[in-house]
């Protein structure tokens, strides 16, 4: 059985507990809507991101282009932000809300072909 003083520790360090885990996360607001993000590089759009604050950024590549024939090369073709790849800007969402961009590049095979043509 605990003491009158052990009691009030344990509430105290159980409050402390609840409080830490209750905080909402830190709001920011989404950049440009996907309508104006597509087709710009996806470098850039990270950056849009990051200076929104947003902390879960990750990319995904779409290899469809084909070495010298194609100039789209990192270009966005979808932003997911929290599974929505229709978000709008200035929309508030949790900082750590993932955001998913997926953009073009070129294949493998694309790239070892042009590499066997200069041989």
């Amino acid at each position: 059985m605990l003491t009158k003083a052990g009691r009030i520790i344990a509430i105290i360090m159980l409050s402390v507990f609840l409080t830490a885990c209750g905080r909402s996360a830190e709001m920011v607001e989404t950049p440009a809507s996907i309508h104006l993000e597509r087709g710009r590089n996806y470098k850039e759009v990270i950056e849009d991101f990051e200076d929104k604050g947003f902390t879960n950024i990750r990319t995904e590549t779409i290899e469809d282009l084909v070495f010298g024939r194609s100039f789209r090369n990192g270009e966005v073709e979808q932003i997911s932000v929290g599974g929505d790849i229709e978000y709008d800007s200035g929309v508030k969402v949790p900082a750590d809300t993932e955001v998913i961009i997926r953009y073009h590049t070129f294949s493998q095979k694309s790239i070892d072909e042009a590499e066997a043509k200069k041989r």
